[in-house]
C-alpha cells in the first residue's frame, strides 16, 4: 500500500523525495523474495522524480539486478526493473551504465521471452536497455 501511496502523490510532488527513495530501497531490501513489492518499489522509484543522478542509483540498479535474477519469469518486475534501470543509464552522471555487464545484460534481454505472460513492455524495455548499454 504504501508504494500505491507513493506513485499517487509522486505527481502532486509534496513528498520528500529522499526520504521516498530511502522507503523504496528498504523494502526491497527487507523483501526480496517478494516479486510483486519488487514491481511496485521499482514502479514507485520510477514515478518520483530527481533522485537518478544520486547516490541512490547505484544501489537501486544493484536491487533492480537481484529483483531480475530472482524473478526472471515475473513480467512485471522485467518491465519495471527495463524502466528504471533505462532510466539510470541515460543519467549517465551515476555510473550505472559502467556496472551493467554484458552477460547480465544478454540475459535480462531474453528474459522477456521466456515470462509465464507475455509483456510487450517488458519485451520493449529490455531491448531498450540493451540499445542503451550495447553502444
Amino acid at each position: 500500500e504504501g508504494c500505491n501511496c507513493l506513485l499517487s502523490l509522486a505527481p502532486a510532488g509534496c513528498l520528500d523525495v529522499a526520504r521516498a527513495v530511502s522507503g523504496a530501497i528498504l523494502c526491497m531490501r527487507s523483501y526480496p523474495q517478494n516479486g510483486e513489492l519488487q514491481w511496485r518499489c521499482l514502479a514507485a522509484l520510477h514515478a518520483l522524480p530527481h533522485w537518478d543522478g544520486g547516490d541512490s542509483a547505484t544501489e537501486v540498479a544493484q536491487l533492480a539486478r537481484a529483483a531480475a535474477d530472482q524473478h526472471a519469469r515475473f513480467d512485471a518486475v522485467i518491465e519495471w526493473v527495463g524502466k528504471v534501470l533505462c532510466r539510470l543509464v541515460a543519467s549517465k552522471s551515476n555510473g550505472v551504465a559502467a556496472s551493467l555487464q554484458i552477460p547480465w545484460l544478454k540475459r535480462f534481454r531474453d528474459l522477456p521471452h521466456s515470462i509465464r505472460k507475455p509483456n510487450k513492455e517488458a519485451e520493449r524495455w529490455a531491448a531498450e536497455l540493451w540499445r542503451l548499454c550495447s553502444k
